[in-house]
């Protein structure tokens, strides 16, 4: 069956976005980073690995988005 229109978008250019750090949350062995990329993104990064990267809140950073580790999650 076709998809929905509802389903149906731009395709981008590249699987980077330019983004702005909103906040990091410490959850367990993991940090939540929150990140503004012209909308709300999520991810889950190691505690080694924010350190490593030198993630601040407010630092702006380009997001590689992997098309098989994307999970929508319902509001």
């Amino acid at each position: 069956a076709p998809l929905s229109s509802s389903c149906t978008a731009p395709a981008l250019s590249s699987p980077t976005r330019d983004s702005r750090v909103v906040a990091l949350r410490t959850e367990g062995a993991l940090v939540r980073v929150e990140l503004d990329a012209g909308f709300p993104l999520f991810a889950l990064v190691t505690r080694p690995a924010c350190v490593e990267l030198a993630l601040r809140e407010g630092e702006s950073i380009t997001a590689l988005i992997k098309a098989p580790a994307i999970h929508l999650v319902p509001r």
